[in-house]
């Protein structure tokens, strides 16, 4: 195949169609429009085709990205430093990614079915990546980001068992708990 029908094919590819688009200004408006049932079909095979163990853990990583986009992220400590951020939940043995969502810059809209209103953004990100698995009596790991006292309780109400280290001003933190310097 040659270069220019490589581009007139990638120019012509498309995968929903704009005149459904929603207006940039609309609440509801969705960055990923474009690709929007890409990323659904690949979550969904995700989940078809692989059933993880019993350890599973939640926690970001950055997509390589030198492009540009609204929403590209920069973060010093990672290897890729400017990219696209996904939110993953992946088996911890073999690191097999069960279940993901890309970052937008509008992690407020995050309202997955059945999680309480008082649950601040980590908290809704881990009850979306993991609705699926919740009530199976998994183990689920996550850094200080996701971790919370009040996703804990949830987590354990529906048989799913969290482990992750918490820092000690966090919201609902015994301040019994908290280790005074002498």
């Amino acid at each position: 195949m040659t270069h220019n029908r490589y581009l007139l094919l990638l120019r012509m590819l498309h995968f929903v169609d704009k005149a459904l688009a929603l207006p940039r200004d609309h609440p509801d408006y969705d960055c990923l429009f474009k690709i929007r049932p890409v990323l659904d079909h690949f979550v969904d095979r995700f989940s078809e085709v692989y059933v993880p163990g019993k350890e599973i853990s939640v926690d970001k990583s950055l997509v390589l990205f030198k492009g540009r986009l609204v929403f590209k992220q920069y973060i010093t400590s990672k290897r890729a430093r400017y990219g696209i951020k996904l939110y993953m939940l992946s088996e911890s043995s073999t690191g097999y990614v069960y279940n993901f969502r890309v970052y937008t810059g509008r992690d407020s809209s995050i309202d997955p079915p059945g999680c309480p209103a008082t649950f601040g953004v980590s908290e809704k990100i881990v009850s979306e990546l993991g609705r699926r698995l919740f009530n199976k009596g998994d183990l689920l790991y996550v850094d200080n980001f996701y971790t919370g006292v009040q996703l804990f309780k949830e987590l354990f109400r529906v048989d799913t068992v969290a482990c992750g280290t918490i820092c000690s001003n966090r919201k609902g933190y015994p301040k019994e708990l908290v280790c005074k310097k002498a």
